[in-house]
């Protein structure tokens, strides 16, 4: 880690050993799923009942879909929340116990700027929705979203000092999952 400031790490132990779990599936082809992430958010989110709730579709995804939950006239950090219906099959590669516990590390650090993990539901997660733009090839290379990065990726890894490493790389394991899974 490079020489100077060092960020003060706080860590939020409660939030970090507590995800809420629902006992649903949302099925990805339901035909009102609109209505099932309305019904899953307001379990969640009990002060948004008898509020007008929408749904809008982020497009990005390649197996999962996410849909964004808010009331208003436009999602923002106050008044919306995201919902990740993972794809059909995704866990075969992905180690979503692993994933959920590494979503409610990073948001338990008071330093970074992670989304709350809401709810943990039988075949996705509910969190908090944060303001931001989908980076790319180009945005990547703008001198002040790399300098945020790098100050991003600092943070991150000030913290690594801090938490027992894992025994093997999840890079290797993803892989050979995904390998095991081609006809």
């Amino acid at each position: 880690m490079a020489t100077g400031t060092q960020t003060n790490i706080e860590v939020d132990t409660q939030h970090y050993l507590n995800a809420p779990y629902k006992d649903v599936t949302i099925p990805l082809t339901s035909a009102d799923l609109s209505q099932e992430v309305i019904n899953l958010v307001l379990s969640v989110k009990s002060s948004w009942v008898g509020l007008s709730l929408k749904t809008t579709f982020f497009t990005d995804g390649i197996s999962n879909k996410l849909l964004g939950c808010y009331h208003g006239d436009k999602i923002s950090n106050e008044t919306g929340v995201l919902v990740r219906i993972n794809g059909k099959g995704t866990e075969k590669i992905i180690d979503r116990d692993n994933e959920i516990k590494s979503i409610n590390l990073l948001s338990s650090i008071k330093c970074l700027n992670t989304a709350k993990l809401l709810a943990v539901f039988a075949n996705g997660l509910c969190y908090e929705y944060l303001d931001g733009s989908t980076l790319d090839v180009e945005t990547v290379r703008d001198p002040h979203i790399a300098k945020l990065i790098a100050i991003q990726m600092a943070n991150m890894h000030f913290l690594c000092r801090a938490i027992p490493a894992p025994t093997e790389s999840g890079y290797g394991v993803t892989i050979a999952k995904f390998l095991a899974h081609i006809p």
